[in-house]
Formats: C-alpha cells, sequence, structure tokens
C-alpha cells in the first residue's frame, strides 16, 4: 500500500512541495506554505499537476497545464506589481514633491525649488517638514499597497524570529566593509550630502548638533528611512520573490532598491549592501538584521556628510583615519564570527526547482512592460540628474 502511494505521489508536480523549507523557523515556513496554497492569491506560485491528467480545450483538443507557464504567469503579476511601486516612488519624488513645493511656496509657506530642479531651499525648518513628508509617502504608499495586494502574513514580511545571532552580527560587519569601500566616491561628491549641508550652513560654526532641524531630519534619514526602507524591499518584495528562488529574489530587490534611488553615485553602494542585507536576513532568519545593516551604512554615509561639512585643514586625515578605523572594526568583527565555527555550515539559500530555465526568467523578467518602463525611467531621471545637475 505504501509502494502504491509513494508511486502515486511521483507522478503529482506541487511546486510548493518543491520548494526547500529547510532554511528558515517551522513557523515561517507554516505561514509561507499557507500564503502560497490560497488559489485567490494572483501571486502565489502554487501549481499542482498530477502528470498524467489533461484537459480539453476546445480548438486544441487534449493539454497539459503546465508549470512554466503558470511560473512565468505568476512572476509576471508580482513584477508588474513591483514596476508599479517603483513608479509611484519616482513619480512622488519628482512630480508630487515639485507640486508640493509649489503649492507651499504659493501660500506663503519658506519653501522653494526651481521647475526644472530637484533641490529644495528656502527655511531650514521648512525644508526639513518637506524632506520628511515626500520621503515618507514614497515608501509608504507603495508599502501599502503591497501589502494590500500580496496579503503577506506578518510572520514572512517581519520575520522577528532570530535563528542565529552571529549571523546578525556577521551581516553588520559585511556592511561596515562594503560601506568604507562603496563610499569611497562620496568622499568627493555625493547628493545626499548636500541635505545635510543645507542645514549646517545656518550655524556659522558649523556645530549642527545644537540645531533641531537637523537633528529631527537625521533620525528620519538614518533611522525611519532604513525601517520604512526595509519592511517595503525585504519584507514585502523579497519574500514574496523568494517563490522563485532566493537568488532571483536577491537580485531583483537589489537592482530595484538601488534604481529607485534615481543617483548614479548612489546605485552601486545601496544594490551592494542590498545583497548583504537579503543574505542576512536569510542566514539569521529576522528582518532585524537587514534593518540593521541599513541603518550602519546610513549612519557611515552621515558621517561623511559630517566630515564634509567641516572647514577643518586637518579633515581629510581624521576622514581618512575614520575610514580606516571603520573598515578594520569590520574586518575584525568579520573573522570573531568565524571563530565559533558555527558560519556558513548551514545552507541559507533554498534549493529551488525551477521550471524555467534560467535563462528563461530574464527573458520572462525583461518582458513585464511596467517593469521595464520602471527601470528605464530611473535609470533615465539618473542619467539626466547626472548630467544636468538637477
Amino acid at each position: 500500500m505504501n509502494k502504491t502511494i509513494e508511486k502515486a505521489d511521483t507522478d503529482v508536480i506541487s511546486v510548493i512541495d518543491e520548494f526547500d523549507y529547510s532554511t528558515q523557523s517551522d513557523s515561517y515556513n507554516k505561514s509561507f506554505i499557507a500564503w502560497r496554497k490560497n488559489k485567490k492569491n494572483p501571486y502565489a506560485y502554487n501549481f499542482t499537476l498530477h502528470k498524467k491528467e489533461s484537459v480539453y480545450i476546445d480548438g486544441k483538443g487534449f493539454v497539459n497545464d503546465s508549470a512554466a507557464d503558470a511560473e512565468a504567469s505568476v512572476m509576471s503579476r508580482l513584477l508588474s506589481l513591483i514596476g508599479i511601486a517603483m513608479l509611484i516612488i519616482v513619480a512622488i519624488e519628482n512630480v508630487f514633491g515639485m507640486v508640493l513645493v509649489q503649492i507651499l511656496d504659493a501660500v506663503g509657506v519658506d519653501v522653494h525649488n526651481a521647475f526644472f530642479n530637484s533641490v529644495i531651499y528656502g527655511g531650514c525648518r521648512e525644508v526639513a517638514m518637506v524632506l520628511i513628508i515626500i520621503t515618507s509617502l514614497k515608501l509608504l504608499i507603495p508599502m501599502i499597497i503591497m501589502r494590500t495586494q500580496l496579503r503577506m502574513p506578518l510572520k514572512n514580511s517581519v520575520p522577528f524570529t532570530t535563528k542565529n545571532s552571529l549571523e546578525l552580527i556577521a551581516a553588520i560587519a559585511a556592511a561596515l566593509i562594503v560601506s568604507v569601500i562603496m563610499g569611497i566616491p562620496d568622499v568627493f561628491y555625493s547628493d545626499s550630502a548636500e541635505v545635510y549641508e543645507f542645514f549646517g550652513q545656518y550655524n556659522a560654526d558649523m556645530s549642527p548638533w545644537g540645531q533641531d532641524e537637523f537633528l529631527i531630519y537625521s533620525f528620519f534619514d538614518v533611522i525611519v528611512v532604513s525601517v520604512l526602507f526595509e519592511i517595503l524591499f525585504r519584507g514585502a518584495m523579497f519574500t514574496a520573490l523568494r517563490q522563485f528562488g532566493d537568488i532571483y529574489a536577491i537580485v531583483i530587490t537589489s537592482v530595484v532598491s538601488g534604481l529607485v534611488m534615481q543617483d548614479l553615485d548612489a546605485m552601486p553602494g545601496v544594490m551592494a549592501i542590498s545583497v548583504i542585507a537579503s543574505i542576512g536576513m536569510l542566514r539569521s532568519g529576522t528582518i532585524l538584521t537587514p534593518i540593521l545593516v541599513k541603518i550602519v551604512y546610513k549612519m557611515y554615509m552621515f558621517a561623511l556628510a559630517i566630515f564634509r561639512m567641516s572647514d577643518a585643514d586637518i579633515m581629510p586625515l581624521e576622514r581618512s583615519a575614520f575610514m580606516i578605523i571603520v573598515f578594520a572594526a569590520g574586518i575584525v568583527i568579520f573573522a570573531l564570527t568565524l571563530v565559533p565555527g558555527k558560519l556558513r555550515e548551514e545552507r541559507f539559500f533554498a534549493k529551488y526547482t525551477c521550471h524555467i530555465p534560467r535563462k528563461g526568467q530574464v527573458h520572462v523578467t525583461l518582458r513585464v512592460f511596467i517593469f521595464t518602463a520602471s527601470v528605464s525611467l530611473c535609470l533615465l531621471v539618473a542619467v539626466m540628474s547626472a548630467v544636468l545637475h538637477i
């Protein structure tokens, strides 16, 4: 009897059962499986077929459903949703933000911008308020849309169960190392540093720590934005994309997170940190890892901006010493996490049966119009900003 059952099972294709759930906690896996099994969920890849069964279609005769077709269909829908989220981010930052500033300027608020210039200037408090509003909306609205559409359980979108605390520490150490390497261009120039310089100019002694607006915006940019950013990208996008393999999820979320910056200088660093954040979450099991990785990266860039605001002749030397210390600290901490010998022994990339060949995944991705259009738009805005300095 058991042999009969085993033989029957080999005739059934179930993409949910084919997925490797050994890399995450039991509670995570049960919740993820339940989400994928919902037949009414258009973003869940849950194809099941008995190999000996066929379906009759008028004009075509008896045909077999294809797991590859189902995979491509769900992948396309999910990428379309991600493309919409990207368009919203670009629209809020470049259109809504400009309109908001024009409206506030018209009613007498001390905040202004040029028509073909994204730089906001005016009163310190007013600029901080506008920047916080724009940044909050461009992350919150896509997050709400994706959560509403995906209906991803909180156990999966914001997992807090830590499998191995050493992996969290290792990810932070890797973030320190990569931050120094990828932050080298920011030593010479950084668009983000202009915001801090704007607040710094209100203090003649270049001591921004006593300036309320500077402190509020810094806390918002380093802490709040990092949390919102990671819940959107690692919590919503990454978890849903895991259905098509962890590597595919890492690549897509890393590329998208870099592109939405719309800044050619910032893209490489954000993409590299995104890779560390994704791998760190897979290895540690908790979303706290990518959040802390993002905060570390933001704090490092914030420190470089503070150095740049200084007029001291010794500043370049102090900045170089700071970079060396951070890099060395990252190396030492990462090395220490290897001492227990528990790191990198267990598999952290889930085994995935891809019914579409790897090249086919690329083809399906590029064929999704809304996604490719959003990618192209982000690149176009980034190039225009670099060339026209807007």
